[in-house]
């Protein structure tokens, strides 16, 4: 049963990484990201953050100091309904 559910979300899995690794390459441009908190990490912070977002965390400490605010706050919103969107399809493709 488990894995019947996997396979179901595969797709929806894959659809998820590729849109967090398209906007971690976005805050990668737009941040210049404070290494005390993810020090081990180097370049895959941004895609945690990313991550972190899109699942609902809203620790801004992470986005630091940038030249542009507004840009960032315009990808932060994208970034927490296109998340939220494709969870609630994860939760659709489980009970159906």
């Amino acid at each position: 049963m488990i894995l019947n559910v996997l396979r179901d979300l595969k797709y929806f899995a894959a659809f998820f990484i590729i849109i967090i690794f398209s906007f971690s390459v976005l805050l990668g441009i737009l941040l210049e990201i404070n290494y005390d908190k993810y020090d081990t990490l180097g370049p895959i912070a941004y895609f945690v953050i990313a991550f972190r977002t899109a699942v609902g965390d809203f620790d801004l400490d992470s986005y630091g100091n940038s030249n542009f605010k507004v840009l960032l706050w315009i990808i932060w919103i994208i970034i927490m309904i296109i998340g939220n969107v494709i969870f609630m399809n994860f939760i659709i493709a489980v009970v159906g």
